[in-house]
């Protein structure tokens, strides 16, 4: 296939695509087609949809909280104010046995798991 050929089969190529191809001037002043109503009433209600899923589990949320939060549940502290827990919700991990040295737990801690085998 030769250049010539080539030139040839793009020339005819260019002359279907014309004849196929409706008139500008036509296109230009043709009546627009009527758009669907559906095109606004479809993304209101699903934006509308949203909304109330959104407040139905807030609303859920809230209420569940509401009720299980205790009756006399203090108010959080402000800025500046030193809130003083009693018990502090991490003393116990602070106590240790009665009559165990740090130095009996330290070696239980230090021997070995495999020893007994």
């Amino acid at each position: 296939m030769t250049d010539d050929d080539l030139k040839a089969r793009f020339a005819e190529l260019k002359k279907h695509d014309e004849r196929g191809a409706p008139d500008f001037a036509t296109m230009w002043r043709a009546p627009r087609t009527a758009r669907s109503r559906w095109r606004l009433v479809v993304p209101i209600a699903s934006v509308a949809a949203a909304a109330m899923l959104m407040l139905w589990c807030g609303a859920r949320v809230a209420l569940d909280t509401a009720a299980s939060a205790p009756p006399s549940a203090r108010a959080p502290a402000s800025r500046g104010e030193a809130v003083a827990l009693d018990p502090a919700p991490l003393d116990f991990l602070l106590e240790t046995p009665p009559g165990d040295s740090h130095a009996a737990l330290l070696s239980s801690l230090d021997s070995n798991p495999l020893a007994g085998w």
